[in-house]
């Protein structure tokens, strides 16, 4: 069966927020990304962070390789890398509703398991914890029976386990 593009687009995605700009790099799907863009994605790579680590990392990079950032990057253009990159926020770990406590994830890193990732993602932007069975549950309603392995995988690399339930992990990474 054919599904409708529009109804996988998890409602939290930064892009559905905040339009992106039509000459941008998202709307023109131009290869060379600007290198605060390449670095968010670098970044936040397969795992989760919050917008304090990001921000570290921007001061990290600039402190390390002078010049290939702007030497004043505002949370503006770090807001327009995060829509840029198609990251999607997570609800933060806390009850804090400050913007440093705000969680982040790429909703794609180009391997096998991004038609889960995404579905994984936009469930966590509405619930904190959820069991294995509503996950697989609503990974069969949007693309059919999920690879186990990949799904556990994903899992272990952006979650932890909390009882029965998984819970996201800020920090969490594969490499």
């Amino acid at each position: 069966g054919s599904h409708q593009a529009s109804a996988q687009q998890p409602a939290t995605s930064l892009a559905a927020v905040t339009p992106v700009a039509a000459g941008s790099v998202a709307a023109g799907g131009v290869s060379h990304a600007p290198p605060l863009v390449a670095l968010v994605k670098r970044v936040l790579g397969s795992g989760v962070m919050s917008w304090a680590d990001i921000r570290q990392a921007i001061v990290l990079e600039q402190t390390c390789n002078p010049g290939v950032l702007e030497a004043d990057v505002t949370d503006q253009a770090i807001s327009k890398a995060l829509i840029v990159s198609e990251a999607m926020e997570l609800p933060a770990s806390s009850d804090s509703a400050a913007t440093d406590d705000r969680l982040y994830a790429l909703g794609s890193v180009g391997d096998s398991s991004d038609q889960y990732r995404r579905i994984i993602l936009s469930l966590f932007a509405t619930q904190g914890s959820l069991s294995r069975r509503a996950i697989n549950d609503a990974i069969s309603k949007s693309v059919g029976t999920g690879e186990s392995k990949e799904i556990t995988r994903l899992l272990k690399e952006i979650c932890v386990k909390s009882g029965n339930n998984w819970v996201i992990q800020k920090g969490a990474k594969s490499s």
